[in-house]
This record gives structure tokens, sequence and C-alpha cells, in this order.
């Protein structure tokens, strides 16, 4: 987690505002930025469909999408969800580099739609 006070230039992880695409509303976009602290790293959203109950989620890798201008980089996946669930939707985002994993979990809140 990361106060607000680490917010600027120094998050690892920066996630972008998730958003369903048009053709199939149950398909959502996530997108993060991360800081490029290792060659091999691994990046996944942790999310549920039950506002966690039962502490019930699913872990989806992210994949490497683009290395912007100031040497971070763009990662994402889509997400197909059950339409019923989507007012229940809720994830965080992990950051693995150099043995240490990060969280972005919207300062405790979790992220949703």
């Amino acid at each position: 987690n990361y106060t607000n006070k680490h917010i600027l230039g120094t998050a690892v992880i920066g996630v972008n505002p998730a958003s369903h695409q048009d053709r199939n509303p149950s398909n959502y976009s996530i997108r993060v930025n991360i800081k490029n602290l290792a060659y091999d790293k691994k990046v996944k959203v942790r999310y549920t469909e039950n506002n966690w109950d039962g502490d019930s989620y699913k872990d989806v890798p992210l994949t490497y999408i683009t290395t912007n201008e100031d040497g971070s980089e763009l990662w994402g996946t889509t997400l197909v969800l059950n339409e019923d669930t989507t007012d229940k939707f809720h994830y965080a985002i992990s950051y693995e580099a150099n043995g240490t994993i990060y969280w972005d979990n919207n300062f405790g809140a979790n992220y949703n739609y």
C-alpha cells in the first residue's frame, strides 16, 4: 500500500480505470503502468465477482503491451465477467520483481468498475 505522499512519481504501479468493451459489456479491459524494475517480472490482477465473499478470487496474469516514453511499461488483460456479477466486481494489482511483491489495492478500497 502507498500513502498519498508517495503517489506522484514514486509509485511502482499506476492502475488505469477499468473499462468495458462496447461489443461485449461483460469484457473488462485492465491496463496498468509499472516502473520497469527488472527484466523478469510478473504482473497480475486479483479479482472477485462476489465482493470477496468467502475470500474467493481469481488471479489472471497481465501481458506486456508497450514501453512508455519515460521507460515505464504498460501491461494489460481483458477479463470476461458474468453479466450478473459486475456490480460485485472488485480488483487489485500485484507486481513481482527482484523478489519483492508490490500491491496496488486503491489504499485498501480495491478498484471496481
